[in-house]
């Protein structure tokens, strides 16, 4: 799992930031990326700051980088900026809304760097193949950060997270704090709202279809240069890493599938949950694969599960039996 996070904009004393996430980050098993931008060329207001610049961010990017111990990945937004930015980073993102610039996209590709382009809140998940198209799925990344929902207002699509991981071989990253914001919903800048982040990544983990969270984190969000808490940048603590890990559905040996191993899970989960509420007189599987399909009331549907329960049975077989053995005797 890769962990995508830093402050909106490079500031002097970020390397504590990125020492601070690459310690949790390696704490529980993530590979860690420190991210900030050098220039955020696509601020609602001209009188908004865009940060160092690539001449002032050049050596603290290499600083972090050679101190830290982490992988660096800034946004670009001029074909220039690509070839003199990519000696200090290692990977160069496109902004939302310039993923169809094909000049800015061939740019960056031709650097040999990875390149993460940030869906465009305006593209659907099949469009990406436009993208794809130009630059390959080679050594390329494609963030999810919301699609426009009206106005001033972004909304999550988690098909769409399915759709994009089962049809492209690049990696998928799921963006949850520009996932909440407002795109101009404070008059001058964009508004957002923190408190929804948590809720975003445990979903979009729990879906199986991510390889990578992007967030943007600062120890003091409300007056972080640029975001100002408003892009979602949140307090940085270890329960919202801890998250990650834990809805995350582990592949298991002997060349198991994600979609096996976390059918076989969720099913487990629906066991349990209608053993604890409804409590059937006799468990076998058959009962059981009545209760799963219609709840208190499977005696009257039974006709629904003439060839479900064999299938419930199936999956049993590949479970461990001591948990049906528990099982059973809860219920007895």
């Amino acid at each position: 799992m890769k962990i995508i996070a830093g402050p909106c904009q490079l500031e002097e004393n970020s390397i504590e930031v990125a020492k601070f996430c690459k310690r949790i980050a390696e704490d529980h098993g993530m590979e860690f990326y420190f991210k900030a931008s050098f220039d955020k060329a696509n601020r609602t207001s001209l009188n908004s700051q865009r940060g160092l610049g690539v001449e002032k961010a050049m050596p603290i990017f290499d600083e972090i980088r050679r101190e830290v111990g982490c992988k660096i990945i800034t946004d670009v937004h001029t074909t220039g900026q690509c070839a003199i930015i990519k000696e200090v980073v290692d990977v160069l993102q496109i902004p939302a809304f310039l993923c169809r610039q094909t000049d800015l996209l061939l740019a960056a590709k031709g650097t040999g760097k990875t390149v993460n382009v940030k869906k465009g809140q305006f593209l659907a998940p099949w469009d990406v193949a436009g993208i794809l198209s130009k630059i390959g799925e080679d050594n390329v990344w494609i963030t999810e950060r919301g699609t426009s929902f009206g106005y001033n207002t972004l909304v999550n699509d988690f098909t769409g997270l399915q759709y994009m991981h089962q049809h492209y071989s690049t990696p998928i990253i799921f963006d949850a704090t520009h996932s909440v914001q407002k795109p101009g919903g404070s008059g001058t800048v964009s508004g957002g709202n923190r408190d929804y982040v948590p809720a975003l990544v445990r979903a979009a983990v729990a879906t199986g279809h991510v390889d990578g969270i992007f967030m943007e984190v600062h120890p003091d969000p409300d007056n972080a240069i640029g975001a100002a808490g408003e892009l979602g940048a949140y307090q940085i603590t270890e329960p919202y890493w801890r998250d990650a890990v834990e809805h995350r559905p582990e592949l298991a040996a002997n060349g198991e599938t994600f979609q096996n191993v976390r059918d076989r899970g969720y099913a487990k989960q629906i066991v349990m949950s209608y053993i604890d509420r409804y409590e059937p007189d006799n468990f076998d599987i058959e009962a059981w694969a009545r209760l799963h399909n219609s709840g208190p009331n499977w005696r009257r549907k039974t006709h629904l599960t003439d060839t479900y329960w064999g299938k419930v049975f199936d999956h049993v077989d590949n479970w461990q039996r001591d948990y049906w053995d528990d099982a059973k005797a809860r219920v007895q």
